[in-house]
């Protein structure tokens, strides 16, 4: 176990050190001569970062895009502030010793792909409401191994300090994002960045997001079913000529949900999805009654290296410390019994409540460099847990005592060690071959192969099953499991290639994975007795007509071997959209529709008390086309969109469901605006 009282006293530090460098900020002049950041044109923005259909980030060429912002001039001196003068860093960017310079992203394309379900190319499924539970559709092998704390139907929502840029400006940086969107969202962030001196500098960052209640095709104004904030800041320090460099934040979120269990009809029961939009929105009653679940966690996180020896030998040191706390309410207990197979609370209780509890410092060092085009890394880890559970009392334990309502599950800590390779083969391929295990338990081996035509992809994971899956007491739920490890082995193939005026992607997924753990349709934690594989072929094409593109993603799965993932057999998002200057090439702006459809299945169904997607037999989601007409600009700094969620409903169907009971977005007006200021 580690000390609690030393993390406290750590953060508390790096709070006075946040502090000190926001008061000496504003003290330090407009720093004009910062490395790298000679004053040129703005050049046609060619890469972006896009989402990939398993949610990862890549900087992959989609297309060229003139970037017509323009940059203004400060007061106090010559110098143009804009996207060129303002650059950041990814703590992978310096773990791989990676040279890229990443700029503020001014694109416009696909800027109204939003929300959690879209910006993933549709492979995700959620609750119809934006910053409801969300969770994949397609099978992916988790990225960490070990122990886990297995609650992630929020992990989108949360901003994670290695996924953050850590900024070096020239001059004061300030991103404002502004969603207003109909039945009731809206979504805020912003980001603050500057320097404090050429090689230090800090950055200050905020999101929220509010939705109300939606009941069929309208929404209850001024009641809100869920609210989330997050805070958080960021310190960037080179020092002794870029030989020392240290990338360190804070964060905390605080999610904040009511929960329905979807909408029905009093008293009826429901043998299609689709008879809940035969009625009127008045008699569609909450499945579930005044239930809440809340979530709050916290992370401070410290990257550093230290060069020895040029690029040859560096040494470095990872520190993260999460903690993460879910609790769920019940007030009407009596009147939800009948949606589950047990109780675990007392009888005489007006109220129910459960509260996980979830704190993990983990300690990676290392050493790495670059030797010819070879880059290596070896390190150690260690991971120390905290974990324990309170609920409402039990009724049937004999005898009862002042412990009978809280679990504490005793995590040993666990050491890893783990490396990597790298070789360059020319300046945009090379092979990357990455090992991590965890003594005498897992192991995860990744290979691979990037080109700027292909990648391949090969993952050999042994992995545990998380907390919840292996042990749950809860106001609904209790088991004590030992299950084995979970084996799985994927493949990854991509190619691209040009074939009369269209650039085609080709993809493949082929996936084992035996001992796979799942929850059942009476969400029990269970794990398969047989392997089940995943194949999947993918296409990607785009095409451009003058002004004119047209894009598209289709995806075949098949599944096999045990039935206890389930996913469509097709999947397609098309997009079709103009896109050119207007008002003497003042405006730029792309104008268009973006649909979807997956094949009808049996989409996995959500269980509020436990917070876990499972399997369900009974009804089908999916199997209709959405349709959103959108029109995403710029001027100058100032970018924009305006975009008619699923325009087609009531013409191509009433409505859908991507969970059951749980009604998708119904038509509505959204607004979004980023505006960046660099000065």
């Amino acid at each position: 176990m580690f000390s609690i009282k030393k993390v406290c006293f750590l953060k508390s530090v790096f709070g006075i050190i946040i502090l000190i460098m926001a008061l000496a900020g504003g003290a330090v002049a407009q720093i004009p001569n910062l490395p790298g950041g000679k004053t040129q044109p703005i050049q046609a923005d060619s890469t972006k970062k896009v989402e990939t259909e398993t949610g990862n980030k890549t900087n992959e060429p989609v297309k060229t895009t003139a970037d017509t912002t323009k940059v203004g001039k400060s007061k106090k001196d010559s110098v143009f502030y804009g996207p060129h003068t303002t650059f950041f860093v990814y703590e992978s960017d310096l773990l791989y010793d990676v040279k890229e310079e990443h700029r503020p992203d001014t694109s416009i394309w696909a800027l109204h792909r939003y929300n959690v379900v879209q910006s993933r190319a549709n492979t995700w499924q959620d609750l119809g409401i934006l910053g409801t539970a969300a969770a994949p559709i397609f099978y992916d092998a988790p990225t960490q191994i070990g122990t886990r704390n297995g609650y992630r139907v929020y992990e989108p929502y949360m901003i994670r300090l290695q996924d953050r840029p850590f900024y070096n400006t020239r001059s004061p940086y300030t991103s404002v994002s502004l969603l207003q969107g109909g039945q009731g969202r809206a979504k805020i962030n912003v980001d603050f960045a500057r320097n404090v001196t050429p090689n230090a500098g800090f950055a200050l960052f905020y999101q929220r997001l509010s939705s109300n209640f939606v009941v069929g095709k309208t929404f209850r104004r001024n009641d809100p079913i869920l609210i989330h904030q997050t805070l958080g800041a960021s310190a960037r320090i080179f020092a002794f000529k870029n030989r020392y460099k240290m990338l360190a934040g804070l964060v905390y979120h605080d999610h904040n949900a009511t929960e329905t269990g979807g909408y029905t009809i009093d008293k009826i029961e429901v043998k299609t999805l689709d008879t809940l939009f035969e009625f009127e929105n008045a008699a569609l009653v909450p499945r579930l009654q005044n239930n809440k679940h809340i979530q709050t966690g916290f992370q401070w996180r410290l990257f550093h290296q230290l060069s020895l020896i040029g690029k040859g030998i560096q040494l470095y040191h990872i520190a993260d410390y999460t903690t993460q706390e879910n609790t769920f309410y019940e007030r009407s207990p009596d009147e939800n019994r009948q949606f589950y197979d047990s109780a675990y609370f007392r009888s005489d209780r007006k109220s129910a409540f459960y509260r996980h509890k979830w704190r993990c410092l983990d300690n990676i060092a290392g050493i790495k460099g670059r030797l010819g085009g070879f880059q290596y890394r070896f390190y150690l880890r260690s991971r120390s847990y905290d974990n324990d559970t309170r609920l409402t009392k039990l009724p049937n334990v004999v005898p009862q005592t002042p412990t009978d309502t809280l679990l504490t599950r005793r995590l040993p800590a666990e050491f890893f060690a783990g490396g990597g390779l790298r070789y360059d083969l020319n300046n945009e391929s090379y092979i990357r071959a990455e090992l991590e295990y965890l003594l005498a338990r897992d192991y995860r081996l990744n290979v691979e192969l990037t080109h700027p035509r292909a990648y391949l992809l090969l993952r050999q994971q042994s992995y545990s099953p998380d907390v919840v899956q292996q042990q749950m007491l809860g106001v609904y739920f209790k088991w004590d499991n030992d299950f084995k490890n979970q084996i799985a082995t994927q493949v990854e193939g991509a190619y691209k290639l040009s074939v009369g005026g269209f650039d085609l992607k080709p993809m493949l997924r082929v996936a084992n994975v035996a001992n796979l753990v799942y929850y059942d349709n009476a969400f029990q934690s269970r794990q398969a007795n047989r392997a089940v594989q995943f194949v999947s072929v993918s296409l990607e094409a785009k095409k451009r007509y003058k002004h004119w593109y047209f894009e598209l993603q289709t995806r075949y799965t098949r599944q096999s071997g045990a039935e206890v993932w389930r996913v469509p057999a097709l999947l397609t998002n098309l997009l079709i959209y103009s896109e050119k200057k207007y008002f003497n090439d003042v405006v730029y702006a792309q104008i268009g529709i973006d649909l979807h459809h997956k094949t009808a299945y049996r989409g996995n169904a959500y269980s509020v008390a436990l917070g876990q997607f499972g399997l369900q037999n009974n009804y089908n989601t999916a199997g209709v086309v959405l349709m959103d007409a959108f029109m995403n600009f710029k001027i100058s700094r100032f970018i924009t969109f305006f975009k008619i969620n699923n325009l087609g409903q009531d013409l191509l169907s009433p409505g859908y469901f991507d969970t059951p009971f749980y009604m998708g977005q119904p038509r509505s007006i959204e607004i979004g605006i980023k505006w960046l200021f660099f000065d």
